[in-house]
């Protein structure tokens, strides 16, 4: 149980730094970065798909 609250949240924290690199490459260029993510991710990071902003 103690292991996979552990797991769980070793994932959590993998899946912030990811957000947060994923931030950082936006900021350069984000026309073409932001065409390359998904609806479901733009979603998750609470920003609105291109399909529906447009």
């Amino acid at each position: 149980m103690i292991q996979r609250l552990r797991h769980q949240r070793l994932q959590h924290q993998q899946r912030q730094q990811r957000q947060q690199h994923k931030k950082r490459v936006l900021q350069p260029r984000p026309s073409c970065q932001i065409q390359k993510m998904t609806s479901k991710e733009s979603y998750i990071n609470g920003e609105v798909p291109l399909e529906t902003a447009s």
